[in-house]
């Protein structure tokens, strides 16, 4: 047993001493063939950045050669760096966003092609990280797919069809003509949308709001007695509107006069166009409620109505009572905006009433049949209809 261990040592000493040297023979081999002035050294990097050739827009012009994802060095360097790897960045395995993978048995194949000498050929690395910062398709690919994706009329002329359709339906839902909308359909089924009705009788039950910027709409198709087919569709809506728009930077608090905006025809969601100011005009002008920039959408949220009379501004009250106007003279006790209600007092009285604002230094109450005037100590000379401060 004991003789047993020693040789057991002895073979386990032998072995290591014969792979110490089988090591060491191995590094010495590739060391001789790198230093070899005819050897040209293949190193794969761990990462690459490409930038777009002068003119190319899209990968499909921009081949991968060997220099762009290896460092080449050696006798043979200058002929195998231009070796292309890929015409077309989009066959390379996607890593991530924006980066693709070139792994050492693609560049080995390119090689390969090339006639490469093997034998006075080393190749090393494992895979190179190309990131690449412009798109995958060509420019007018991309057109093509962005004008597909975006929102078109529907030329309802001619044969009746499913997405003719859904398209009336939804103009009528909105109060507009079909020409003045653009749709993009989306349904499950999208070959069916472009199927001529025929004689079926065809209901469209467009759903949610009005001023929703996407509407779901179902819809059925009978044939007779039967229901003949049944869609579920998406539909992205756009309205035409001829709106306003600022014709310069506005300050907050600045009058929107007719120097400040100009019209512009926009297409726009339900959202929006329910929400766009169409037109501006009166005295006084609207204030701008935040700053709004040079070619911003104006809307009813951006803009709010001036001061009309300030605390302590001497104000005529038009008091109406049937077919009778009395005017007298108030004193405001709070500033108000033009068409806001605001508490007023008379001018030698210590009662309080309330009156809508009507331009500046103007406000309107209305106290139905009765005269009431009197109530609060205004005096009753008459005033002819149409007579105005």
């Amino acid at each position: 047993m004991r003789s047993s261990g020693v040789l057991n040592r002895v073979l386990v000493l032998v072995v290591g001493v014969v792979v110490m040297h089988l090591t060491m023979l191995a590094s010495g081999v590739l060391a001789a063939q790198a230093a070899d002035t005819r050897t040209t050294v293949v190193r794969l990097r761990s990462s690459a950045t490409l930038v777009a050739k002068d003119g190319a827009d899209s990968v499909a012009a921009r081949p991968i050669t060997l220099m762009d994802v290896a460092d080449v060095d050696g006798p043979n360097a200058d002929a195998l760096r231009s070796v292309i790897i890929t015409e077309d960045l989009r066959r390379l395995p996607v890593a991530g966003p924006g980066v693709v993978s070139v792994g050492l048995p693609a560049v080995r194949s390119a090689l390969d092609s090339a006639g490469v000498h093997w034998g006075r050929t080393v190749l090393s690395g494992s895979v190179c990280e190309v990131r690449h910062d412009w798109p995958t398709e060509s420019r007018s690919v991309r057109l093509e797919r962005a004008e597909r994706a975006a929102p078109q009329v529907v030329d309802v002329s001619g044969e009746m069809t499913v997405r003719k359709a859904i398209a009336l339906r939804i103009a009528s839902h909105l109060d507009v003509e079909p020409t003045g909308l653009r749709l993009l359909i989306r349904a499950a089924d999208a070959s069916a949308l472009d199927r001529p009705t025929g004689s079926w009788r065809i209901d469209v039950e467009a759903g949610a709001s009005a001023a929703s910027a996407r509407l779901p709409v179902r819809v059925f198709a009978y044939e007779g007695d039967r229901l003949a087919m049944s869609q579920t569709a998406d539909v992205e809506v756009l309205i035409e509107r001829g709106v306003l728009v600022a014709a310069k930077d506005i300050s907050r608090g600045d009058s929107i006069a007719s120097d400040s905006f100009r019209s512009e025809h926009r297409w726009l969601s339900p959202a929006q166009a329910s929400q766009a100011v169409l037109e501006l005009g009166g005295d006084p002008a609207p204030v701008a409620s935040s700053r709004i920039r040079e070619g911003t959408l104006l809307t009813r949220e951006m803009m709010q109505a001036p001061i009309a009379a300030k605390r302590g501004d001497t104000v005529w009250v038009h008091c109406l009572s049937g077919s009778v106007r009395i005017k007298a003279k108030a004193r405001a006790m709070e500033s108000i905006r033009d068409g806001e209600v605001g508490l007023f007092r008379l001018e030698g009285s210590q009662e309080t009433f309330r009156a809508r604002m009507s331009g500046s230094g103007r406000a309107v109450m209305v106290v139905g049949e009765q005269r009431r005037g009197a109530e609060h100590g205004i005096e009753e000379p008459m005033v002819r209809a149409g007579e105005s401060r």
